[in-house]
Formats: structure tokens, sequence, C-alpha cells
């Protein structure tokens, strides 16, 4: 069994309950798992993938479930700091095999490149890892197999694993994807961070309305472009990373004392 997780909370501190604005009359969750509903419904209808939202065991997040009730997609409540831990515990209870990552910042993640991993693992089940390139930041995905994430883990053993904790993966026998020649525009970002990332993704879901249930990457990244929709949140590239990076040191130096 294939679980594609979101990876997702509703405590951040910058963007609080992010994931629960609406655009469109959904929410941006609702349109972040009905793109995946959409793309995968034949291998869900056959109990081949799960879709799971797995979020912290913090109260707020029960808001989840009352949002995304009518879908197929379930809640796992978990760890609160050690993302690969709340992974580890989702998958051994949901009895999952293969495990695709999911941002839940990544409202519009390719579906197209999720799905390339599924299969990659479909047809490669011996791989640790494999992971796509070639998308902008916030389309990419990356999958693992769970026996090895349980190693890495045992091997690891963070406190803390939330930034750039794929950094508990060693020498995996690892398959990379290309899906496209797209991560040349650096600037373009699909991720919610900040205020101007939620306008960057209303704006693109007023656009495309149901359509972006099932556009193509290509198609998606020509609209953005055309109608330089990337230029709502083109700006906090930097400033991003940047933030990315000094937390991801700060967790690194904590594990080191």
């Amino acid at each position: 069994m294939i679980g594609i997780l979101f990876t997702a909370r509703l405590g951040s501190s910058r963007l609080p309950q992010k994931h629960l604005k609406e655009v469109y009359n959904k929410t941006f969750m609702e349109w972040l798992v009905l793109r995946f509903i959409t793309r995968f419904r034949s291998e869900i209808d056959n109990n081949e993938v799960k879709l799971i939202v797995a979020t912290s065991d913090e109260a707020i997040n029960k808001k989840f479930e009352e949002v995304l009730a009518p879908y197929d997609v379930s809640v796992f409540y978990g760890d609160l700091s050690n993302i690969p831990m709340r992974h580890l515990k989702c998958a051994d209870f949901n009895g999952l095999d293969y495990i695709i990552s999911i941002d839940g910042d990544d409202i519009l993640c390719s579906t197209e490149a999720a799905y390339a991993i599924y299969k990659g693992f479909v047809e490669h089940p011996e791989k640790d890892m494999i992971s796509v390139y070639g998308l902008p930041l916030g389309m990419n995905s990356s999958g693992y197999k769970v026996s090895y994430l349980r190693k890495s883990l045992a091997e690891s053993n963070p406190d803390v694993a939330e930034v750039g904790w794929g950094r508990i993966f060693v020498n995996p026998d690892k398959m990379e994807i290309k899906v496209g020649e797209w991560d040349i525009y650096d600037k373009l970002r699909f991720t919610l961070d900040y205020d101007d990332d939620a306008a960057f993704f209303a704006e693109v879901i007023k656009y495309l309305k149901e359509e972006v249930l099932n556009i193509s990457d290509e198609k998606l990244i020509s609209v953005v472009q055309q109608q330089r929709f990337d230029e709502i949140n083109s700006h906090l590239f930097d400033i991003y990373w940047d933030n990315y990076n000094s937390l991801k040191e700060s967790e690194n130096q904590n594990e080191q004392q």
C-alpha cells in the first residue's frame, strides 16, 4: 500500500490557519486534496493508494477533519516537532509500505510528479527513495520506503526534525525522475508561507476554477507566467530561503548539543 501524506498543521505563527483560507468556495487544503483525489481516483478505489493528512496532535488540527469529512482522505495526529517520526507512526497505523510526501503548504503541488513516483515504486519496489526534479519550488515531491524510513530514524534518532528533515536519509538506493525544465525559473514559488503567497494561490485558483483540479504542469506554469501571477509573490524568494536556512541551521546545532 502506498500512502500520499500531506504534512500540515494549523498552528503556524507566521500565517495562522493558512490551509483553511477560502477561495472559490473551498479552502486551500480542499483544493490540494481534491487535485490528488482527481489524479489517483482509480488507485484509491482499488485500495492501492491512501490519502492522509499527517498533522500534529494539537487540538486546533481537529479542524482538518471537519473540512475534509466529505472526501476520501483521513487525518492522522502525530509528533509535533519530528515529522519523519510522525510519518512512520502514520505508516504503521495505516499499513503503508511506501510514502509519497507532499508538503501541505504546496497547494498546487504537481500530481503528475507524484504519479511518476507512484509508478516508480510499482515498477521498482526495491528502491529506498524516489524523487522528482525539474519543477518550480513547491511543485516537486519525493517518496520513500517505510522500512527505509524506520531504519533511518533508528540510526539518526533526532528529537526535532521539522526543517530540512530529509537529512536523516543517508546513502539510499535512490531513483530520480526528471519531469520538466521549469526549475530554471527560480522566482516561481508555489508554496504557502506569507500573505502574498496566499494571494498568489487565490488568484490562480479564481482564474482557473475547477480546471485547476486536472490541469497539466505545463499549462499551469504557462498560465502563471502569462497572467503574471508570479509577480505577486516572487519578491519572497530570497526571504523564504534565508528563513529556511536559518531554521535548518538552528535544528542542526541543537542536534549537536
